[in-house]
């Protein structure tokens, strides 16, 4: 492993970072992202998949007894069962947004809030987002360091790994630890990660509950920590760490490559629809060609021409039996995006999965390699017609606007929040909502915020 104190660097980043330091970019997205999560919990709680643990922790931990904590459906659990089942609410239905290899919205984010509006002393909006600032961005460098080869090659699921050292920092800098607790913290953090990414040939649930156990258990080690359980402090670079369990190919000058100056967390990339973050842009571009200049004549063929990643065997499911495995699919998800408004991100379901249409433009759908950089997730896809006639859809990945740098990037995040709490009938609230999370720098109560979040959760209902 290179020498270097990469983890103490880290920790140092988390411990002095204020609101201050925050570039302005970044500092006026954040509460956006917190409305983004807002949006993939309220679409997660109505997934069959969160009912399930959600009698599982209620079994584990009750009601929570008299200090319960509710979660985004109003589940009544402890402090830690809430963490978790926003966490799986937040991942359970692929619309959360990603930074690089790193899921700090997913692993992070859900539990932050729980832990901070639970605080004996009021937490303000403007310590929260300051610590949300340092979870994201020292998640992102350990996603960078760590590569995709974590999952690709090794099998371990990067929101089930990175999240836990990025909580237990974002803790770190949210109660004002120095750099030598959080570095233990982080330590202990690591012993918790762990998560393998074999539900993707499988029927498996697990991939759900990997967001949800990465922020509480993070949250759980930086106060073990905290009170006298020490971790290794150098556990990122360790000869038996971190990079050296997790990645084949780690880069650990990234952890701290212009720590400070060049924010790795606005490498963050929205999800419009609830389906694999590689198809975003193609499905974008077809939805946004439909608004535009919409048909009404039967589709013949469909052939899209993109770059490698599109073409891994992973995604090319072209009968999927499961919703999960619909999400994961290119063919499935261009053939619904031909054929289907998917406005509402409820139409996306178990029915979905079963329409005879759907499937069996999956089942034709061309695709063909006409770039060669892996990074292109972009392209361009012709449909044609029943008469002969066809369409040339060009969706270039860099004009996305699902990525942070592009015009139109938070915009795209308030019209999904807009879309989701339509279609869950809260719309007149959620507005509400919106404008006290928009207004979270100023916030003086963290607490007041998150019973906001529950209520609009709890009055949430698909018709």
């Amino acid at each position: 492993m290179t020498a270097g104190n990469y983890t103490m660097e880290l920790a140092s980043f988390a411990a002095s970072l204020t609101s201050k330091a925050l570039p302005k970019t970044l500092y006026s997205s954040l509460p956006i992202f917190v409305l983004d999560i807002v949006t993939a919990m309220l679409t997660g709680m109505v997934q069959p998949v969160y009912k399930s643990p959600t009698e599982a922790l209620t079994t584990i931990h009750g009601n929570g007894g008299p200090q319960s904590v509710a979660a985004i459906d109003g589940s009544e659990t402890t402090i830690f069962g809430a963490m978790y089942l926003n966490g799986i609410a937040t991942g359970a239905f692929q619309i959360e947004h990603v930074v690089l290899n790193a899921h700090p919205s997913s692993s992070v984010l859900h539990a932050l809030l729980v832990y901070a509006s639970t605080r004996n002393t009021t937490t303000t909006g403007e310590d929260f987002l300051t610590a949300l600032a340092a979870a994201y961005d020292v998640c992102a460098r350990i996603g960078l360091a760590s590569s995709a080869s974590v999952e690709d090659e090794r099998g371990f699921h990067n929101p089930a790994i990175n999240g836990q050292l990025a909580a237990a920092a974002t803790v770190g800098n949210l109660l004002g630890w120095d750099a030598e607790a959080i570095a233990s913290a982080m330590g202990v953090a690591a012993s918790s990660s762990g998560g393998l990414v074999a539900f993707q040939t499988t029927d498996a649930k697990t991939k759900q509950i990997h967001p949800g156990h990465g922020g509480p258990l993070g949250i759980e080690a930086a106060l073990m920590a905290r009170a006298g359980v020490t971790g290794p402090p150098d556990i990122l670079e360790n000869e038996m760490g971190f990079l050296h369990a997790f990645s084949p190919e780690p880069n650990a000058t990234a952890l701290t490559d212009q720590l400070g100056d060049r924010w790795d967390c606005e490498a963050t990339t929205a999800k419009h629809y609830p389906m694999h973050l590689r198809f975003q842009t193609l499905v974008t571009g077809i939805q946004d060609y439909k608004k535009q200049d919409p048909w009404d004549k039967e589709v013949k063929g469909v052939t899209a021409y993109v770059g490698p990643r599109l073409l891994r065997e992973a995604h090319q499911i072209a009968h999927p039996e499961t919703l999960d495995q619909a999400q994961y699919s290119v063919l499935f998800c261009l053939a619904a995006s031909v054929l289907l408004d998917l406005s509402s991100p409820f139409v996306y379901n178990g029915t979905l999965v079963g329409d005879e249409a759907v499937q069996k433009l999956s089942g034709e759908i061309g695709i063909e390699q006409v770039y060669d950089d892996e990074k292109t997730e972009g392209g361009y896809v012709i449909v044609s017609f029943s008469d002969y006639s066809t369409v040339n859809i060009t969706a270039p990945y860099s004009g996305y606007t699902g990525l942070y740098a592009n015009p139109g990037f938070l915009e795209a995040l308030v019209d999904k929040y807009n879309r989701t709490t339509r279609a869950l009938s809260v719309e007149g609230g959620a507005q509400s909502l919106r404008s006290l999370l928009e207004n979270m720098w100023t916030e003086t109560n963290l607490f007041h915020v998150y019973n906001e979040i529950v209520k609009i959760g709890q009055e949430a209902h698909l018709d």
